[in-house]
Order: structure tokens, then C-alpha cells, then sequence
């Protein structure tokens, strides 16, 4: 119980200075051409090793099923 709320006080520090960083971004999003660039510069930094291995999904799946959950709560 104390990992969780410690946890939790930890997420919402994170969140805290998410909000800090977000508020100093320009407002407007990158355009497209930018942001499809900017992947590629990413994917570019990976290792050899990790841009060949095949991609493992089961955490996107993971966090697609607690999503659903979340989704199907009861609206108030």
C-alpha cells in the first residue's frame, strides 16, 4: 500500500513538472513534415540491434486492455 501511494505521490510530482514544461511549449504543434522528420532522427539514434529486432506489441496490448477498463466505467 505505501508503494502504491508513494507511487502515486511520485506520478503526480511528474505530472506537476509535465505541466511546468508544457506551458513554456509554443502553443501551436509542429507541422506534420516536421514531426515525421523528427521520428526519423529518433529512429536513426537507435542502436543497429534495436532497428532490426522484430517489435514486441504485448505493452501497447497491456495498456490498450487497462485502457478499456478505464472506458468502461459507468459515467456519472
Amino acid at each position: 500500500m505505501q508503494d502504491t501511494v508513494a507511487g502515486l505521490i511520485q506520478r503526480e510530482k511528474q505530472l506537476e513538472r509535465y505541466s511546468r514544461i508544457e506551458a513554456d511549449l509554443p502553443s501551436s504543434p509542429a507541422c506534420p513534415a516536421k514531426s515525421i522528420a523528427g521520428i526519423g532522427w529518433l529512429f536513426d539514434l537507435l542502436p543497429q540491434a534495436s532497428r532490426s529486432r522484430p517489435v514486441d506489441p504485448s505493452g501497447v496490448v497491456e495498456l490498450h486492455r487497462c485502457l478499456a477498463v478505464l472506458d468502461s466505467s459507468p459515467e456519472s
